[in-house]
């Protein structure tokens, strides 16, 4: 029977507009520190699926204070929390570390007495027949498969008001004084040459959906593809902070 492997490749970029960046991830034990200027070159690899390999992006809010230590402060806690993917359910498991990623989120910003923070979330968890996807905020997942790209991911995005601009509903960094998080949660199965994508909006806002699509459909490896949505991003004007992780499933 053939092994099936995840090929995996991530850039972070700070973009040519902001002067800092909000933007953090998590990919084999790796994420970038509170203070940081993205990633210098892009991180790549493959693993094995019995390894139940696991992927995350952030976005720290832009608009919020300390939207960076949002994110990092996710990425750090998802870091202390992920070997016990091996010893439960995945969902479970999802949904436990989104809820400590909020928790300590809310616990940095009341010991700091910074008044607000947050940070979005998205993840893949892949086991041997399916992909969990479990996102917050509006940083998303896809999948590209067969020359159709598709979200995988559900935006947490309030309800469109004439002359009001859209917020978050849902983030990492919410007090359960206020609401209760929810995190989206799905499982899904994948096939030898599905292609997943996560992102945060910097790339989402700059790049429309078939210029994505035609951009995985003509790129053959992780690096190739997270190289190409990269230069098309700068290209576009790289207005925002951006992270993009492109996983392959390849046979071995």
């Amino acid at each position: 029977m053939e092994s099936i492997s995840i090929e995996y490749a991530v850039v972070c970029n700070r973009g040519l507009i902001r002067h800092i960046n909000q933007d953090n991830f998590w990919c084999a034990k790796k994420f970038l520190d509170q203070d940081n200027d993205g990633l210098e070159e892009c991180i790549s690899g493959r693993t094995a699926i019995s390894t139940l390999p696991v992927f995350l992006v952030f976005d720290g809010l832009g608009g919020e204070v300390s939207g960076e230590l949002a994110a990092w402060v996710s990425a750090s806690t998802f870091n202390s929390i992920e070997a016990e993917r091996y010893n439960m359910d995945s969902q479970e498991f999802l949904i436990k570390a989104f809820n400590l990623m909020n928790e300590k989120v809310t616990d940095y910003a009341i010991s700091n007495r910074i008044n607000h923070m947050g940070s979005t979330a998205a993840a893949l968890l892949f086991e041997e027949n399916t992909v969990s996807v479990c996102n917050i905020g509006d940083s998303k997942v896809f999948n590209y498969c067969n020359g159709v790209l598709s979200q995988l991911s559900e935006d947490h995005i309030s309800s469109f008001i004439a002359g009001e601009r859209p917020y978050l509903s849902q983030y990492l960094g919410v007090s359960s004084d206020e609401f209760r998080i929810e995190p989206y949660y799905n499982a899904y199965e994948f096939s030898k040459g599905d292609r997943f994508l996560l992102c945060t909006d910097g790339l989402s806002d700059m790049i429309s959906e078939s210029n994505i699509n035609l951009a995985l459909a003509e790129t053959e490896t992780s690096v190739e593809a997270v190289h190409s949505l990269q230069e098309e991003v700068i290209a576009a004007g790289g207005k925002d902070n951006f992270t993009i992780l492109i996983c392959d499933v390849i046979g071995v």
